[in-house]
């Protein structure tokens, strides 16, 4: 009846009590993704430019050419939204998430020393941003090492890496580190 990976009932009718300090009811996480500059383009070396994650209608990438209104919404993020947002966090006395994107941070590592002044935790979000699904784990690994070491250079702590479509956690070498699925199972699923 097909492969049965996912959990589709969890905890069911009868969660547990998770004893929230102080008898809160609600955990609240706030993230902000930050991959801006990592999208595929001719630029970072890819064949095609970014035509899907965005906020620009979903198009057939246009193979060898930039697209320019995409990377002006990517632009927008890193010039502007990024700083308006950390701004307002910081307004509302909120350190927030950041789902990091390696190659973005080093596009724009002052987004580094404010995310640390601001006390965020940091989340390795993938070398870039793309799909990781036909990336072999050999590159993988070496994606996110690479990730994990710019985060933690230009951030100056400490960086969990929870990578780009990637599910399977493991620790090495004292730090959290992610494995595709496949790799994983050895391609068996």
């Amino acid at each position: 009846m097909g492969d049965q990976r996912r959990d589709h009932v969890g905890y069911g009718a009868d969660p547990p009590d998770p004893k929230w300090p102080g008898g809160a009811r609600l955990a609240l996480n706030l993230v902000v993704n930050y991959e801006e500059g990592a999208e595929y383009g001719p630029l970072e070396g890819d064949g095609f430019a970014e035509s899907m994650l965005s906020e620009v209608a979903p198009s057939p990438p246009l193979p060898g050419l930039r697209n320019r209104n995409i990377e002006s919404l990517y632009e927008y993020g890193s010039r502007v939204g990024i700083w308006r947002i950390l701004r307002l966090f910081k307004e509302r006395g909120i350190a927030p998430t950041l789902y990091l994107v390696g190659r973005a941070l080093e596009l724009n590592p002052a987004v580094g020393e404010a995310v640390a002044e601001a006390g965020c935790d940091t989340v390795g979000h993938g070398w870039r941003w793309i799909d990781y699904l036909e990336i072999g784990e050999a590159e993988e690994r070496t994606h996110i090492a690479r990730t994990v070491e710019t985060i933690e250079r230009l951030t100056g702590g400490d960086c969990v890496d929870g990578g780009v479509d990637l599910t399977v956690v493991a620790v090495e070498d004292g730090k959290i580190a992610a494995h595709s699925i496949d790799a994983a199972l050895g391609d068996a699923g």
